[in-house]
């Protein structure tokens, strides 16, 4: 669906871009505006720019819909793997990942938000814990759910055993 929606974006910022680059006329006539077709010429190059990456971005959504290799998450005692197709693979070393819940971080984090007032209990059973891995500066947590497609409570439900197995080995 992703996919679809990028590539059908991308569309309309080509037609935008064709049916401007149409009405230009950059013959040297005497009764042209070279120079205005020149500048609507420019202003038009970011939409052709953005219909391209959009164009791109789509058919990466729509390559991992079609790949033909494994595609998934899996965690094992030693490493989280997320292999993602065309947006590539990724590998983390649980023991050096960084696991905490809402009620686990403090107040001069602020990443907790509505999370941290809810029981203990209902934060491991419901929501993901903010994942952090040296490798990366970017939160892990939020690929997974971009990826997962699933509701979170479904993912946290799925992934808890490996949780609690990484978090009592860095304990």
């Amino acid at each position: 669906m992703r996919g679809v929606l990028w590539v059908a974006s991308s569309t309309l910022c080509g037609i935008a871009t064709v049916v401007v680059f149409q009405t230009l006329d950059f013959s040297p006539a005497g009764a042209s505006h070279r120079l205005v077709d020149v500048s609507i010429a420019i202003v038009t190059l970011p939409v052709a720019a953005c219909g391209l990456y959009l164009a791109v971005l789509g058919l990466r959504w729509i390559g991992l819909a079609a790949w033909p290799g494994s595609v998934g998450i899996i965690a094992t005692n030693d490493e989280l793997s997320l292999l993602l197709g065309p947006f590539g693979t990724k590998r983390f070393d649980t023991a050096q990942l960084d696991l905490k819940y809402a009620f686990e971080l403090s107040a001069d984090e602020d990443e907790g938000g509505f999370e941290s007032f809810l029981p203990e209990e209902e934060q491991m059973a419901k929501f993901l814990p903010r994942m952090l891995h040296p490798s990366t500066k970017d939160r892990i947590d939020p690929m997974l759910l971009k990826f997962a497609q699933r509701p979170e409570a479904e993912v946290a439900r799925s992934l808890r055993p490996a949780f609690d197995k990484w978090r009592s080995k860095t304990s």
